[in-house]
């Protein structure tokens, strides 16, 4: 892979599945071959380790997020939301379940949550005695129709042919930005339907240039990367109002959006907000 020889020798993570949140056979196949030529330029990848449960960490990472917006609610949505949490049975783990918990938590649980997010990030850091960089997925699939659906808990996505919870498009972003590493989104590849594939690239805590310094892009990732999706209606080129990339750096990360109205903005179960 062009550019790779600065990789060689390095220890690399590659943890590209997960049953908690398995992705799409098309993005698994492009992560296949980029795993086959960071071998063949001479990295050696580690593809059986991995840092903390990506369900804990999601879980933490929703928790805290969810419980930090509890405050832009109106009283009469807030008590709703009570009403739903107490009258769920204690094994009802649904989205709009788990949402009604985490944003009407004490603030005790909060804390509880923060002190979880702690031992995450001990967890990392053992990891990253061992390892260089971290490669995991973006997204479980492609680029989606955008849904405009108001009720969120009634989107879906669509993964390797089974209806998923909309929400899960966040489990990967989300269980390491919990922790505050920083991250960069190369492109990798292309569906077979030309829409590009990302990965994320995670270093370890304040160690921003290491992830910098493994250029994954290949000529036909970048292609991918340069391609303007064709507007239905207009039948011309036009570039996406909204950039799903992903780029944290010095600990903190958020959604590079270029659609600054996008309507997740006035909307208080935005699911891409940042801890």
């Amino acid at each position: 892979m062009p550019g790779f020889h600065r990789g060689r020798g390095r220890s690399i993570a590659a943890w590209l599945e997960d049953p908690y949140c398995a992705v799409d056979g098309e993005i698994a196949a492009v992560y296949g071959r980029l795993v086959d030529e960071l071998r063949g330029a001479g990295a050696r990848i580690d593809e059986g380790v991995r840092p903390v449960p990506l369900a804990e960490g999601h879980d933490v990472a929703q928790r805290l997020i969810q419980g930090a917006m509890s405050r832009w609610l109106p009283d009469e949505a807030f008590q709703s939301l009570l009403d739903r949490a107490a009258a769920a049975p204690a094994d009802d783990n649904t989205p709009p379940v788990r949402w009604a918990r985490h944003i009407t938590q004490r603030a005790r649980e909060h804390q509880f949550a923060a002190e979880h997010r702690l031992r995450l990030k001990a967890a990392w850091a053992n990891f990253f005695r061992d390892h260089d960089v971290l490669l995991c997925p973006v997204t479980p699939t492609p680029a989606i129709p955008h849904d405009q659906n108001p009720d969120i808990d009634a989107r879906t996505v669509t993964v390797n042919g089974a209806t998923r919870p909309y929400g899960d498009q966040w489990a990967w972003l989300q269980a390491v930005g919990v922790v505050h590493l920083p991250v960069a989104v190369a492109p990798v590849g292309l569906t077979s339907a030309g829409l590009p594939v990302g990965i994320q690239i995670v270093a370890p805590h304040l160690e921003d240039r290491t992830r910098s310094t493994l250029p994954l892009a290949s000529p036909t990732s970048s292609e991918g990367s340069r391609r303007r999706p064709v507007s239905e209606s207009a039948g011309r080129p036009r570039m996406n109002r909204w950039r799903p990339s992903v780029v944290r750096t010095n600990g903190r990360r958020g959604p590079s959006r270029t659609n600054r109205s996008c309507r997740h903005a006035a909307t208080p179960r935005c699911p891409d907000l940042p801890p």
